[in-house]
């Protein structure tokens, strides 16, 4: 009786643990399939002509970036993959070398800086959905 016990709390502990865990990677997606998709756009540089930034959200909540420095050569054109989860309305990017954070608009994905705020900037810093 004691054992049947035991193996039923460890069950439960294991199904709240799994199910905490699976909430804190999937975070708020109330922003549905819209989301998913390419994004593109041409943002500033600070010691170039800008960066090229292609940015494709998957489903299975992965993502590609392509980020091509101006002026072109292969030299400049760096690539990572990761995955991503929505929290607070930001999309938050996650790879082995680097994190990034995107305000989710109408639309477009904006650039954030590395604490998650806008940047104060006449400068544009939007990647607009591909829809094509």
């Amino acid at each position: 009786m004691v054992k049947n016990i035991l193996i039923i709390l460890v069950s439960i502990l294991f199904i709240s643990c799994t199910k905490e865990k699976q909430k804190k990677l999937s975070g708020d997606y109330s922003y549905g399939t819209e989301l998913y998709g390419t994004y593109k756009g041409t943002i500033p540089c600070a010691d170039c002509n800008g960066i090229i930034v292609t940015l494709t959200l998957n489903k299975d909540h992965s993502f590609s970036k392509r980020m091509e420095y101006l002026p072109l050569n292969k030299e400049n054109n760096f690539f990572e993959k990761g995955a991503f989860i929505v929290e607070d309305g930001k999309v938050v990017l996650s790879s082995k070398h680097d994190s990034r954070m995107y305000k989710i608009r109408k639309g477009c994905l904006e650039h954030l800086d590395n604490e998650g705020n806008r940047i104060k900037s006449s400068l544009n810093y939007m990647l607009n959905k591909d829809n094509s």
